[in-house]
């Protein structure tokens, strides 16, 4: 009767040390979500000026393509002009 009473005294201060260590590493995590949701913080405005600086960098490659493409079709209607 002892014996068992042992056992399961033993079983149950494991698994308590199981719960113990799993809740120890849930404050930990919980820790480092906070300083990288406060790091994100820092970061918003200069990711926020990057997006707007590439916004205006497509709209300028999109402009650039749309001349090429014009130039383009008009050195094709030169040049065949010439060949005929």
């Amino acid at each position: 009767m002892i014996h068992l009473l042992e056992r399961k005294t033993n079983a149950i201060d494991k698994d308590r040390d199981k719960y113990e260590q799993g809740i120890k590493k849930l404050d930990e995590a919980k820790i480092l979500v906070d300083e990288m949701q406060i790091d994100l913080g820092k970061m918003q405005p200069i990711l926020d000026q990057k997006s707007k600086e590439v916004d205006v960098t497509m709209k300028h490659v999109r402009q650039e393509q749309k001349d090429v493409a014009i130039k383009q079709e008009e050195i094709d209607a030169e040049t065949q002009e010439v060949e005929v």
